[in-house]
């Protein structure tokens, strides 16, 4: 997170954060991400910070949350589709 003037609350939640798993994923969390990122009106506020690891962090970036974890679910849906198991087709 870029260094900004943050409110005690705030300060306190990013302790808080420091042990939890990335909001995203699950996997240990090394940063702390913005829900709504400042580039679309969101605040350093407690509330809108969250447990990243640095691949989820890095790979919202700018997009807004709803755009991320769909995307996220499109992706895990097609990978399945396209790495299941093969079914194999009988013809009679």
């Amino acid at each position: 997170m870029r260094e900004r003037t943050l409110s005690p609350e705030t300060r306190e939640w990013i302790e808080i954060l420091a042990g939890d798993p990335c909001s995203y994923c699950g996997l240990p969390a090394e940063s702390v991400d913005h829900i709504v990122p400042p580039g679309r009106g969101g605040t350093d506020e407690w509330d809108n910070l969250t447990a990243a690891c640095l691949s989820c962090n890095s790979s919202k970036n700018n997009r807004s949350l709803w755009n991320f974890l769909g995307r996220r679910r499109i992706r895990r849906e097609w990978q399945g589709w396209f790495d299941g198991p093969t079914a194999s087709v009988v013809v009679a």
